[in-house]
């Protein structure tokens, strides 16, 4: 059974709207419907972000996990310009 939560179906649908291989997206609608948790979803999310994008994507998750109120953008974008 799915979880079929209002944030499962968007971030579902999301992931659905940027895939650009038409010719396998039957496999992927089948790949992400066997996904059963909001928290498995997102680790699908991220592991495709992370081929995408390398390594930025684990430096940004990890400044939003250390920050203690969080970053604003400009704040964020500050450190990833000093720290690359």
């Amino acid at each position: 059974m799915h979880h079929c939560g209002v944030l499962f179906l968007k971030a579902l649908l999301e992931e659905l709207r940027i895939f650009g291989d038409y010719r396998g997206f039957t496999d992927k609608i089948k790949e992400l419907l066997s996904i059963q948790t909001v928290d498995d979803l997102f680790e699908k999310i991220f592991e495709r972000c992370e081929k995408d994008y390398g390594d930025f994507v684990k430096d940004v998750l990890v400044l939003l996990q250390v920050s203690r109120d969080g970053l604003s953008e400009s704040e964020l974008l500050e450190v990833l310009e000093t720290s690359l």
